[in-house]
């Protein structure tokens, strides 16, 4: 569980469909390209590690989830069999150990696919 305090770089808002998969680039500067890179699920302090490494150039997968690290200021993540459940907030972050790790924040929303919006 990471309970380092973090700051927010930007947040995006991710749709996915019940049993699909996605993937989504958290981008972050060139400055941070040497740091270690994780994903985790819910707010700081208290969001619980999904994934996690500080290989670059190499897919590291855990489970359904897999990141990319692409060792120029960006990294990606991929997610696969979406369920109902990994709906909510995630941080795709930089861990800066001695500092306050910087984070992009993730809302993410899984449907059904068989909801339908009425004007």
């Amino acid at each position: 569980m990471t309970m380092l305090s973090t700051a927010v770089v930007s947040s995006l808002d991710l749709r996915g469909y019940l049993g699909g998969s996605m993937q989504f680039k958290c981008k972050f500067g060139s400055f941070y390209a040497r740091h270690e890179k994780y994903l985790c699920k819910g707010q700081s302090p208290g969001c619980v590690d999904l994934i996690r490494t500080s290989d670059q150039k190499r897919w590291v997968d855990n489970g359904r989830f897999s990141l990319y690290d692409g060792g120029e200021g960006y990294f990606n993540v991929s997610l696969a069999k979406l369920t109902l459940q990994d709906t909510g907030k995630y941080q795709c972050a930089v861990s800066l150990k001695a500092e306050i790790d910087t984070y992009v924040e993730i809302n993410l929303v899984v449907t059904d696919g068989k909801s339908s919006v009425h004007d």
